[in-house]
């Protein structure tokens, strides 16, 4: 059966259903995200399979693929930053964080819910809210670094939790309205656009140039 979604934490397949054969270190928090989502599940627990049934589910890359002009719309941007927001927090009760966010981080579900499942970024962070970079993160296409990731200059390293913040952020903006940030004294500038909405504000809270001044609030 062929992979929609193949890492080494988690795999999903097509069938009748969709099926998650997940990592058992990550069986709670997908039980939760699809309970906050209120879609259905069924768990095996020996397997660590959760199979969930959907009228839709496709990768968030193809859901904006199929957007007439390649962006989102409110309503998109509104019921992603409310369920990112819950699957963050989650994340955050067990002291754990991501350093950044990809646009293949994410699907869509029955195009009114949003699931994040890049979980082989995850990591743990320490009493001061920062954890450690092992490795030389790579930059893709479609991933969005805050200024502290682009500003590595040695490996190891660390990075505070709220890196994943701005990251969400920019992310955010670029999807919606097509804009890329270079510099925090950039964003009224260029979202005027979206002066006034709640995303607005969301992102700018988000995005902060201190990471211990970010905030995700719901909207």
């Amino acid at each position: 059966m062929e992979y929609i979604y193949n890492s080494s934490l988690v795999k999903i397949q097509k069938s009748n259903t969709y099926s998650f054969t997940i990592h058992s270190s990550y069986n709670n928090y997908f039980k939760n995200s699809l309970e906050v989502l209120n879609v259905p599940y069924k768990n095996d627990a020996v397997s660590t399979k959760i199979n969930i049934q959907t009228d839709s589910f496709i990768s968030l890359r193809e859901y904006i693929d199929n957007k007439p002009d390649k962006l989102l719309e409110l309503f998109d941007i509104t019921f992603m930053i409310q369920d990112i927001v819950n699957q963050i927090q989650y994340l955050e009760n067990n002291n754990q964080t991501v350093p950044f966010f990809s646009i293949e981080d994410f699907f869509i579900l029955n195009k009114n819910s949003c699931l994040f499942i890049g979980l082989d970024k995850v990591c743990e962070y320490n009493e001061n809210g920062n954890f450690k970079v092992q490795n030389i993160i790579k930059k893709k296409t479609d991933d969005f670094f805050s200024p502290e990731i682009d500003a590595i200059k040695h490996i190891p390293t660390t990075l505070h939790y709220k890196s994943c913040y701005y990251s969400l952020g920019i992310m955010l903006l670029k999807i919606f309205i097509n804009v890329d940030i270079k510099k925090n004294d950039d964003y009224h500038e260029n979202t005027k656009i979206i002066y006034g909405l709640p995303c607005y504000w969301f992102i700018q809270n988000a995005i902060a140039k201190n990471s211990k001044d970010r905030y995700i609030l719901f909207i």
